[in-house]
């Protein structure tokens, strides 16, 4: 059954900023996004309410999902404007394809970087990331990990600010 999560708000949002490219998909992603599972892999003790209400996945492939497969997960995430999903580390691999937004991501101990549309960000296993939706928009999402399950991330210190570089 599907649920609805505060974030779920910004779909449309997130279908207005898709480019030329990608917008059909996007769209196609907002117009089911009803029917998905949206979940939240925190509570509130681990990073509080203010950012449960901007973030939320769903999956397409992976254990319970429309495709049931038990190594793998593929599926979407929204990020809501304004947000910093810490610097963090977990066993899964993933590979990220931005769908629609721009943000700041930190791979590695790397400097922040500006990610757009099209872009495909790797994380290979315990390589610590971290995203901030900090221009302005909310962040559409497809990922892929090879894992079994949905995992909570390891939180390491955040890093400064610092102003993102494209």
């Amino acid at each position: 059954m599907p649920n609805d999560l505060p974030v779920t708000a910004w779909l449309p949002v997130a279908a207005d900023n898709a480019p030329d490219d990608m917008v059909n998909l996007v769209r196609l992603l907002a117009g089911l996004a009803g029917r998905f599972s949206w979940q939240q892999t925190y509570t509130a003790a681990d990073l509080g309410h203010a950012f449960l209400d901007k973030y939320g996945w769903s999956l397409l492939v992976g254990p319970g999902a429309p495709v049931e497969c038990k190594t793998l997960l593929v599926g979407v995430m929204l990020l809501g404007p304004d947000l910093e999903y810490p610097v963090h580390r977990h066993s899964a691999e993933e590979v990220y394809l931005v769908l629609s937004g721009r943000a700041s991501w930190q791979i590695a101990g790397s400097g922040w970087e500006i990610r757009t549309p099209g872009h495909v960000i790797h994380n290979p296993p315990w390589q610590p990331h971290g995203v901030r939706t900090d221009q302005g928009q909310p962040l559409l999402l497809g990922f892929v990990w090879n894992a079994g399950a949905p995992e909570k991330s390891r939180f390491t210190e955040l890093h400064s600010a610092g102003d993102a570089t494209s």
